[in-house]
């Protein structure tokens, strides 16, 4: 539609069972990570130190 594309990732469905998915691509360098679950299985402090957990780690690596 003549935009430049700026990131694609993946928008997973919620994996049931377990109900928890993490999910990682790369498009054009970038890395992206997504964590896909179902209502309620997590809190919004869960997800945040899963958030924190994985940058620390990625962090660490490169």
């Amino acid at each position: 539609m003549g935009s430049e594309i700026k990131n694609l990732f993946h928008t997973p469905r919620v994996p049931v069972p377990p109900g928890l998915g993490v999910f990682f691509n790369s498009f054009d360098g970038r890395l992206n990570f997504v964590i896909s679950y179902l209502d309620g299985l997590l809190s919004d402090e869960e997800v945040l130190m899963l958030t924190k957990g994985v940058k620390e780690k990625l962090e660490v690596s490169v």
